[in-house]
């Protein structure tokens, strides 16, 4: 099985700058792109956070309350990068 960080980094040796993640906002017309490097160098950082400062690591549940937004999919990866089983709206 495959983790979520490798993944990350294969996509950021691939194609470092090509959109990993595109967020839409209907409402606004707002539009974000995130590239594989932004999106693995969010990921490591929430990990990191996750682990050090919350001591959490494999395993663990996060409850994650964020709208659908493309910081929704950085914590997604970085929770997982650091093992820890995701709940939406928990």
């Amino acid at each position: 099985m495959t983790d979520v960080w490798s993944l990350l980094q294969r996509r950021r040796r691939e194609s470092a700058g090509a959109p990993l993640v595109t967020f839409l906002d209907a409402g606004t017309g707002e539009r974000t792109e995130l590239s594989a490097v932004s999106v693995e160098n969010a990921a490591a950082k929430i990990a990191n956070a996750l682990r050090d400062e919350y001591d959490l690591g494999p395993g663990a549940t996060i409850g994650l309350r964020l709208p659908l937004h493309w910081q929704r999919s950085a914590w997604c990866a970085g929770a997982w990068t650091a093992g820890c089983v995701v709940a939406p709206g928990a």
